[in-house]
């Protein structure tokens, strides 16, 4: 089978030492830069400041070798040669002074002399190198020679002192070769061909170090300069390093985007920040971006003020109709339940005289059983009772249209009095059959007082006549009790609609109340955004997306207006329906 070929990922860019470390400078903070580069520039200057200790170091080394080992040994070899040459001179004297009177002022002038020399020489001496050893044995020749020397001048000291040098005067001309003396000129010279030799290796010996001196000089200066250079290009390139980094996160100069920050601060969000074509990441495209943003934020808070200025002129407006709705609503309230407050009384009383004629009905009917002998009594009472029944029918008469003004209220009052014309319309039908029972009691009370009248005979056929009168009697004592709980009934729900109404008054004052506090917040709203200058408000308004306007909710949602009256009403219970108009009609 054929291998698959696997297609390989891309291999990522390699980024370098360098690119990194630049990087790493550039996500540095400005004031780490600045001392990273400071920092950087004081080692250098640190570098620089001890080569220059060093070269100075090394310079006095050199001049205290020159002091110590040349110039110095080169003074003690010149003093040792005046003293030398005073040695010469003192000797020459004492040869020359005939006579032994200033002998010992002489020798003590050559005894001065010769320590001196000792001294100088002996300093000379420590000067040398210890690995330098030709001035070492030279050094020795001459210390040899100056024992000889010493020697020698004792002899002519000694000779001096015999008082035998004024007949060697007068018998040769040469005294100072046949004197001694020559022995002493000998030694003098050589000592003195040998301090010239160790002068002149000083000369030579300084001449060397000079030159020397000179090349490490010359070394030094070139290593000095190097590292100056060094230091120099070093500052140079972390100065422009800095420089180009920190210029590149301001994105200009920092008081251009100090006067364009002044100016956002001072509220105008009409500036242009100029910016380089290809900057996404300094501060003034930050800078420019923030007001770009402030911008488009600020043009929208002013619209969606102006919307709620408008908003709340709308809330305000229906909660004003609102209240003046449930104010009327509330007048009808008061009314229908005021009528029904005269319908209760009424039907209470209708109970009343059910009740009593029940009574009577039942004691008329156990009269007519016991005795005969009261037909006369039984009539009246048959009287009485025709009249008790037109008042039950003008009270049925009363009920009816009680019912009709109900019905009628509970048709103003919509769906709240829907229960409260079902009660009505049966308060209606109880009242007609009131006044149906009312006249057939009527009829039969009147045929009755005839029957007793015409006859006492017929008093058993009465009987039965009154008991039926008294079972009608106890229908209407029935339908009066279910009149009087409807009307209970009815009495509840109205208040129960007064409740309500006056909830609804009282939110609608608070919704008035809110809508005049959102107008006044809006206002302040409006004049705070407006310390902002924006851009044109076409050009803006054509790059901003379309905001839902009051009374533009898309399909299917509220307006927000509508939200605030459903929040402020269910913030004070339910909102009841407003009254029909005026000019619509219940149906009776």
């Amino acid at each position: 089978m054929p291998t698959a070929l696997v297609e390989l990922p891309p291999r990522p860019h390699a980024t370098t030492a360098g690119e990194n470390t630049v990087k790493w400078f550039r996500n540095l903070k400005v004031v780490t830069k600045l001392t990273l580069g400071f920092g950087l520039l004081t080692v250098l200057a640190v570098f620089v400041g001890v080569q220059g200790l060093r070269g100075m170091a090394q310079t006095d080394e050199s001049l205290q070798e020159i002091h110590e080992h040349h110039a110095l040994g080169l003074a003690k070899l010149l003093e040792a040669d005046v003293h030398m040459l005073h040695m010469s001179r003192t000797i020459r004297n004492v040869v020359l002074d005939v006579g032994t009177e200033r002998l010992s002022d002489r020798t003590a002038e050559l005894e001065k002399s010769r320590e001196q020399l000792e001294e100088a020489f002996a300093a000379y001496r420590r000067t040398i190198f210890s690995s330098d050893s030709a001035q070492q044995r030279k050094a020795a020749e001459v210390d040899r020679l100056l024992t000889q020397l010493q020697r020698e001048q004792q002899d002519v000291l000694q000779l001096a002192a015999s008082g035998r040098l004024p007949g060697m005067l007068t018998t040769s001309k040469d005294l100072y070769v046949d004197a001694g003396v020559k022995e002493v000129r000998a030694v003098e010279n050589q000592i003195e061909a040998a301090i010239k030799e160790l002068e002149a290796h000083q000369f030579a010996a300084m001449e060397q170090f000079s030159e020397r001196s000179a090349s490490s000089y010359a070394e030094f200066r070139r290593s000095v300069m190097g590292v100056i250079l060094a230091a120099v290009v070093v500052a140079f390139g972390i100065g422009l390093l800095t420089t180009v980094v920190i210029a590149e996160q301001l994105g200009g100069e920092p008081g251009y985007a100090a006067e364009m920050v002044h100016r956002v601060a001072d509220g105008d969000l009409s500036v242009n920040v100029e910016t380089k074509g290809n900057d996404r990441t300094s501060l003034l495209f930050a800078l420019k971006e923030m007001v770009r943003k402030l911008s488009e934020a600020m043009a929208e808070v002013r619209m969606g003020a102006a919307t709620l200025s408008a908003a709340a002129t709308q809330v305000s407006a229906s909660s004003q109709s609102l209240s003046q709705g449930t104010g009327e609503q509330a007048s009808s309230v008061e009314q229908t339940t005021s009528s029904l407050e005269q319908m209760t009384a009424s039907i209470t009383q209708n109970r009343d005289y059910s009740r009593q004629m029940a009574q009577m009905a039942v004691k008329g009917a156990r009269d007519a059983e016991e005795s005969g002998q009261v037909v006369k009594k039984t009539v009246e009472a048959m009287t009485s009772i025709a009249e008790k029944v037109s008042i039950i029918e003008e009270i049925a008469y009363q009920t009816n249209l009680l019912a009709l003004n109900a019905a009628i209220e509970a048709a103003r009052a919509g769906a709240h009095g829907k229960g409260f014309a079902v009660v009505a319309t049966e308060v209606r039908k109880l009242a007609e059959r009131s006044r149906t029972a009312a006249k057939e009691i009527s009829g039969l009370a009147t045929s009755s007082v005839k029957v007793a009248t015409r006859s006492g005979h017929l008093l058993e056929e009465l009987v039965p006549s009154i008991r039926k009168t008294a079972d009608l009697v106890q229908e209407v004592v029935a339908a009066s009790n279910e009149q009087a709980d409807g009307v209970v009934q009815m009495n509840k729900a109205m208040q129960h609609v007064d409740q309500v109404t006056q909830r609804n008054a009282s939110a609608s004052e608070e919704l008035a109340t809110t809508a005049e506090e959102l107008s006044a917040q809006a206002e302040v709203l409006t004049q705070l955004v407006s310390y902002f200058r924006v851009e044109d408000s076409h050009e803006r308004g054509a790059r901003m997306p379309p905001r839902p306007g009051v009374g533009s909710a898309p399909h299917g949602q509220t307006p927000p207006t509508a939200h605030a009256l459903k929040a402020a009403a269910n913030a004070h219970g339910p909102v009841a329906p407003a009254p029909p108009p005026a000019d619509e009609s219940p149906m009776t």
